[in-house]
């Protein structure tokens, strides 16, 4: 498509004002940044760390209307950082939260410095359609701007947004008629695709190969030498990449720069040096910060990221959402630090957890709002883990129903920007493998291009603000999956919104009772289709107890029940296909008595048999042994043993009670086994208990032979000890009737 980029900060480009004297009065608009230009008088040896500039801005005569709407605090002395910007000039930049009459006065360390200390001047600020800063009121479990608006949070990850990896001169996306950079086409893109949020660091703290700090303006640092004096081309360059996101409608989730760079105190001056100077070029913009990427509690100095947080917090006159990025094993910390106004979390990628995992941050004291920031970025490189873009939607949803105000998406080729197939960084996997993305195929993966702006249209349809995790107001079914398959729901308090997350399922659908009070209006129940943005009508004119019926099939599916006219009338629904109900699997079970059991063990392990036919024979259903306390879902292969190949995949779901030999079976569609040749059955990577084989003893149909247990991981597999007749689990077969 033809991206433009067109919104309200296209009319107020930075200004940069030269000011002398008291008589300066200038021009600016509400919740855009003015630019103050100051000269100095002096000469100094390292104008970066010698010199110390703030600036105070006092409202003189305000808008009554508009300060009505706002906190007390933006209606007092506002005090902001200048930032060195080259050669003798210092700058300062100011968004007025309130239109009306404003007065200036600059102070610096050095008060002989004429040109930047006692400077003042006048500002009038007009009314504009800028959106408001977002604010930390610890007291919500949501963000919101500083009006008290809710804020949805679905944040696009660019780590690399800051650098020369994302372009802001040129475009190579083949499908782009280049009337935009690179740069620009990603924000405008996923403006139109329903993002709030660009998340992106500096990495100025850190001179690693493949993530330096170096843009259109050269490198970070004067002479790439680190921590002396920073170089503002560089820095110059990053105001114009900020400016632009915001133009885009955009909030800019920024960090400084990557926490394994700080591993001791001794660290800690040049850090907090330089995080002050990135919040004083930036503190005008529509920001929030995650002070750095990556804080571990087990390898970083993580009390130091923590002081540099708190030092930020108190210079910010408009008190915006501060925070830090989470590594996936940090333990819960900070809640009681009143800088620490939200949680930034990180599960990881290619990792699927149960709903638990954000309940117990949601849960922890004092309360704080929580953000699931990275988690399964699609299509991510097997460097990283890999994993599925079903596994992105999961978490997406997941961490939002175990309490979370938000999510941040992100894509390979994206999160880090790779420009095209030749591009070389380890951060865009090997040139020429299939995983490789450019970012214009990053932009268009499927969950990120479509699937996040239905997850973000069902939740803004809704007062996802008032909403709360509930364990009760759904009575799940025993059989129903669990663990990371585990239902949840979110309730009003009210309870005239209910949405529930129903996690892809192959193990079989979802059952239960949904409990609607008695006493409210009747209500309408939907499934919504997290793949198309579909609704489709299960039942009107409902309340109490009511029946939850199996989800049309087993991906994964939302939900939603409400009493609420306002929103019924706002949903179009689609007709729905009910699915067939099944029946059991039909067949004969292989094995026909277990004449002992070994001990019990437990993995992450493949587990099975090899078995071996007299004849062909017809298989219908693959089985597992169901151990007391297990009910998860098992994923068993069917493969040819020489030369290794999968046959077929059934899912057992071990919440369902077993035959009269304790089997639970997943179905097939029926398949032939050759007579003579060798058959693995595996239960494929189970972390759940399973029998060892020594002790383990099977009697089978007469034309079955268990030539031994079978152990390994993912494809490659070797001989237990346990013998003829013995199998790991064990698992099983079933067979139709010759």
């Amino acid at each position: 498509p033809d991206v433009k980029m067109s919104c309200w900060w296209c009319t107020s480009i930075l200004l940069g004002l030269a000011l002398t004297g008291s008589s300066n009065a200038i021009s600016a608009q509400q919740w855009l940044p003015v630019e103050l230009s100051l000269t100095s008088t002096s000469s100094y040896t390292n104008p970066y760390w010698d010199v110390e500039v703030n600036v105070s801005f006092t409202p003189v005569r305000l808008n009554s209307s508009t300060a009505q709407l706002y906190p007390q605090r933006f209606q007092t002395v506002m005090v902001l950082p200048a930032f060195w910007d080259g050669d003798g000039v210092w700058r300062v930049r100011f968004a007025a939260p309130i239109d009306g009459l404003w007065q200036w006065q600059s102070t610096c360390n050095n008060t002989k410095d004429t040109g930047l200390h006692h400077q003042q001047g006048n500002i009038t600020v007009s009314a504009s359609q800028a959106p408001p800063f977002l604010d930390a009121n610890v007291s919500r479990r949501y963000l919101a701007d500083v009006t008290g608006k809710p804020f949805f949070w679905l944040g696009d990850t660019h780590w690399s947004g800051i650098s020369l990896a994302e372009h802001t001169m040129d475009n190579n996306d083949p499908n782009h008629s280049h009337n935009a950079s690179m740069f620009q086409e990603m924000l405008a893109v996923r403006a139109q695709q329903g993002y709030t949020v660009w998340k992106a660091e500096s990495f100025a703290n850190n001179d690693e190969t493949g993530n330096a700090a170096v843009n259109n303006g050269g490198g970070a640092w004067t002479n790439n030498t680190f921590w002396n004096l920073p170089n503002p081309s560089f820095w110059q360059d990053v105001d114009r990449r900020v400016q632009t996101v915001n133009q885009a409608g955009l909030v800019a989730s920024l960090a400084v720069g990557i926490g394994r760079s700080m591993t001791s105190p001794s660290q800690l001056d040049v850090h907090m040096k330089l995080s002050k100077y990135f919040f004083a070029r930036y503190a005008a913009f529509n920001t929030v910060w995650v002070t750095c990427q990556e804080y571990c509690t087990t390898h970083t100095y993580a009390d130091g990221w923590a002081k540099i947080a708190a030092a930020v917090w108190a210079i910010d006159p408009y008190k915006r959402p501060n925070s830090m990025h989470n590594c996936a094993s940090n333990p819960i910390a900070y809640h009681d630090q009143p800088w620490y106004s939200f949680v930034t979390l990180q599960l990881g990628h290619d990792r699927i957890v149960a709903v638990d995992h954000w309940l117990e941050q949601y849960n922890a004291t004092p309360a704080r709002p929580i953000l699931e920031d990275e988690a399964n970025y699609e299509d991510i490189i097997p460097l990283y883990g890999g994993g599925t873009p079903a596994m992105t939607r999961q978490a997406a949803w997941q961490a939002v129903m175990g309490g979370a105000f938000g999510f941040t998406y992100g894509a390979q080729g994206i999160w880090w920007a790779c420009w095209n197939s030749s591009y070389v960084n380890n951060n865009c996997g090997k040139n020429g493998s299939p995983s490789y993305k450019t970012w214009y195929q990053g932009l268009q993966l499927t969950v990120g291009a479509r699937h996040m702006g239905h997850f973000k249209a069902l939740w803004t349809s809704l007062p996802w603000w008032e909403m709360v995790p509930n364990s009760d107001a759904i009575t799940w079914a025993a059989w129903c999956p669990h663990g990371t398959q585990r239902p949840y729901q979110k309730v009003t308090t009210a309870r005239d919104v209910i949405v529930a997350y129903l996690p892809s399922s192959p193990c079989g659908g979802y059952n239960g009772t949904l409990h609607l009070p008695a006493t409210r209006p009747s209500y309408s129940m939907y499934w919504y289709n997290v793949t198309s943005g579909e609704y489709f009508t299960i039942l009107t004119n409902v309340r109490g107890d009511v029946t939850v019926p199996t989800q049309p099939d087993n991906s994964d599916w939302v939900l939603l029940a409400t009493s609420e006219a306002s929103i019924i009338a706002t949903i179009s629904t689609t007709p729905l296909a009910l699915p067939k109900p099944t029946s059991s699997p039909t067949g004969t079970s292989m094995i026909t008595a277990i004449r002992s059991l070994g001990k019990p063990r437990t993995g992450p392990v493949s587990v099975g048999m090899n078995v071996t036919f007299s004849r062909s024979v017809t298989v219908t259903a693959l089985g597992r042994y169901k151990h007391a306390g297990d009910n998860n879902c098992h994923t068993i292969h069917l493969f040819k043993a020489n030369p290794l190949t999968l046959l077929a995949t059934a899912y057992a779901n071990l919440a369902l009670d077993g035959d009269s030999l304790g089997f639970v079976y997943g179905r097939l569609s029926p398949l032939t086994l050759e007579a003579n040749e060798a058959y693995y059955v595996m239960d494929v990577d189970t972390t759940d208990t399973y029998t060892d084989d020594t002790g383990t003893q099977l009697v089978t149909v007469p034309e079955a032979s268990i030539t031994s247990s079978v152990y390994g991981s993912r494809d490659v597999f070797h001989a237990g000890g346990g013998g003829p007749g013995s199998s790991y689990g064990p698992v099983n077969i079933k067979l139709l009737s010759a």
